[in-house]
């Protein structure tokens, strides 16, 4: 005779193994172990459009879960990878998504114009995207790089270093932008609002440039 809940002798009780587990339906790219280790991935995996320079996962410094991206560059280089829609991450922002993601530089304020923290969305190749774009020199910016560098809303912010920041981007389908830089907290620092059409899907990516050496980190990369 059992009483209710016990196991015979010979069957093993596997309900207590820890689950494998689930990809948040909002995921783009939260660098942990569940899209990555868990799966046999790698950033080379996801990201076959391109990665050059110093680019890692790595878990010493982080804002959302137990790893970040990393990506370093030095002098006058640029470090950077990029992901299509076919190379297979839960998601990726196009047209009628918000989405977010955190990001934070060793250098915020280098008194000269440097390239810094940059993501890149509705990517097509190369040079040919939608980016958002701290500078270390002061400026947070929408850019359209269809055919060239066009700044289509800019805004003079100095942040500090080695500080975590949020974004948070709303894409309309009408082409509207409403781009929110935020402290990790939610407090509001600065808006960016646009209208353009150029593109309404595609890739995302990121990227990090400085005239020094320069890290970028970026974490919680996410629809919302």
């Amino acid at each position: 005779h059992m009483a209710n809940g016990e196991l015979p002798s010979a069957i093993v009780d596997v309900r207590s193994t820890d689950p494998i587990p689930e990809i948040p339906d909002s995921a783009i790219d939260t660098f942990e172990d569940y899209l990555y280790e868990d799966l046999g991935n790698t950033l080379d995996s996801y990201y076959t459009s391109g990665i050059e320079g110093s680019v890692q996962r790595q878990t010493s410094v982080v804002q959302e879960g137990s790893t970040s991206l990393e990506i370093t560059t030095t002098n006058g280089g640029t470090s950077r990878l990029r992901s299509q829609p076919s190379d297979g991450l839960p998601n990726y922002p196009s047209a009628g998504d918000n989405f977010r993601y955190f990001f934070r530089i060793s250098k915020a304020d280098t008194g000269s114009f440097s390239d810094g923290v940059s993501l890149v969305f509705g990517t097509q190749a190369d040079n040919d995207w939608y980016r958002i774009q701290y500078t270390s020199s002061g400026t947070f910016r929408l850019v359209n790089q269809s055919s060239g560098f066009d700044v289509i809303s800019s805004s003079s912010i100095t942040l500090a270093s080695n500080e975590w920041y949020r974004v948070d981007c709303s894409w309309q389908t009408d082409g509207s932008f409403s781009i929110d830089l935020l402290e990790t907290d939610g407090s509001l620092l600065t808006s960016l609002n646009a209208t353009d059409t150029t593109y309404s899907s595609g890739g995302i990516g990121y990227l990090v440039g400085a005239e020094s050496s320069i890290t970028g980190y970026v974490d919680g990369v996410q629809l919302i």
